[in-house]
């Protein structure tokens, strides 16, 4: 169930739910920024099994959307936030609260919505409603099939929070791939409290099974990694990010 942004000045937004391996998530509605013009900021997610009720997560809105909501998909749990032009999708990676987020994101495209477009999956497939340029050419989309899509991990700390790392080598496996099919691998790391920007290890490389970059040199508390598909085939082919991997050791080199 997908809520929507209502023809409203109040932008009073509804409450999602659904219902996921026999409990029910939900969210009682979307936190506003303090101000003059309230605008959405943050969704609680709770969970109900049944006899009581449990916080599962505080996630931040990467964007103000047009319409947001839970979605059971291939046994996993899916938080959506919809807007025309930016579209971003996060999992429940089951860990538990305290430890790390909860909700990952995981997935950005940036399509052209309908207008009141949701997220929906058909037979393994995510699909939302786009706008083409007519009216004719309005349809839908397989969320594999953008031109570009973007994984981003969580902010990994190794099992060893506090510890200094020496990060030597990424990696990405690659199912499906095929020439003029571009995969890029990023990462940024955190050090002593400080985020550092996002540098490419691996430069857009396309028809590999296995992506890597050596001798990376980068030393950190915490890493998150990305990794970025460019299709430029005009062939969709079903390219897919199996696994991802870095190598590192700890203090200093």
């Amino acid at each position: 169930t997908a809520h929507f942004t209502p023809a409203s000045a109040t932008l009073d937004w509804s409450v999602p739910f659904t219902v996921h391996e026999d409990d029910v998530y939900f969210s009682p509605g979307a936190y506003l920024t303090y101000d003059s013009a309230p605008q959405f900021d943050r969704v609680p997610i709770y969970v109900f099994d049944g006899n009581s009720v449990e916080l599962v997560d505080i996630v931040e809105a990467p964007t103000v959307p047009a319409a947001w909501g839970l979605l059971s998909w291939k046994g996993r749990l899916l938080l959506y936030f919809l807007a025309d032009g930016a579209q971003h999708i996060y999992v429940l990676t089951g860990a538990p609260a305290g430890t790390s987020k909860p909700f990952t994101r995981i997935l950005d495209t940036e399509e052209d919505l309908l207008e009141y477009s949701d997220l929906y999956s058909i037979a393994g497939e995510l699909i939302i409603q786009v706008a083409g340029e007519t009216a004719v050419t309005d349809g839908h989309k397989f969320l594999r099939d953008p031109a570009t899509n973007v994984f981003t991990s969580a902010w990994l700390d190794m099992g060893h929070p506090t510890a200094v790392k020496y990060l030597s080598r990424l990696s990405a496996v690659v199912s499906g791939q095929a020439a003029d099919l571009g995969v890029k691998i990023e990462y940024r790391t955190e050090l002593n409290g400080t985020t550092g920007s996002w540098t490419t290890a691996a430069p857009n490389t396309d028809n590999q099974r296995h992506v890597t970059a050596h001798d990376v040199g980068a030393r950190f508390h915490l890493l998150q990694i990305r990794v970025t598909f460019t299709d430029a085939t005009s062939t969709d082919p079903d390219t897919r990010l199996e696994s991802i991997a870095a190598t590192y050791s700890h203090g200093v080199k």
